[in-house]
């Protein structure tokens, strides 16, 4: 790319998902499939090598049989070895995608993605806007790799906990 695209987008559009209102800003098909190449061919590849084994949001081949295949294993699991002491963790954020700052968005890009002109490329498909663009389909794996920092920790703190419990 020479720098010179420019994606476009519909009007923003109010949703209702599951109970929530979402804001969206759809891409025009020529920007959606700017979008699908460069989110298979250099995002997902990039960035889900980072992802903990039970992240299932966006990344190949983890769809949503493997997903309740390994919640099932895991609780199985945790109940045999605790008994029913176990913890079960779920979150949801309020507004996340767009509650990402551009910073730390860019600095993500930059951790998993050499070539500057992608990284140009990917903040223009979320310019204007605060964080992410809903509606983007270059906007799933960057957010789920963010809040990768939050599962990394969680998981390392936990396995400290049962390291100090064991030993």
């Amino acid at each position: 790319t020479d720098g010179t695209y420019q994606p476009k987008f519909y009007q923003k559009r109010e949703i209702c998902e599951r109970g929530k209102k979402r804001i969206i800003r759809p891409p025009e098909f020529r920007c959606k499939v700017v979008q699908k190449v460069v989110s298979n061919y250099i995002l997902r590849p990039s960035m889900e090598h980072s992802m903990i084994r039970t992240n299932y949001a966006t990344v190949t081949d983890r769809g949503t049989r493997q997903m309740y295949q390994n919640i099932e294993e895991d609780l199985y699991s945790a109940m045999h070895k605790y008994g029913r002491k176990g913890v079960v963790v779920k979150t949801d954020f309020t507004n996340y995608f767009a509650s990402i700052p551009k910073d730390g968005l860019r600095e993500l890009y930059s951790r998993h993605v050499c070539d500057q002109r992608i990284i140009d490329l990917c903040m223009k498909f979320d310019e204007g806007e605060e964080g992410l663009t809903l509606g983007n389909e270059t906007s799933q794996t960057p957010a789920t790799s963010y809040a990768g920092i939050i599962d990394h920790n969680m998981k390392d703190k936990m396995r400290r906990s049962e390291e100090r419990r064991v030993g």
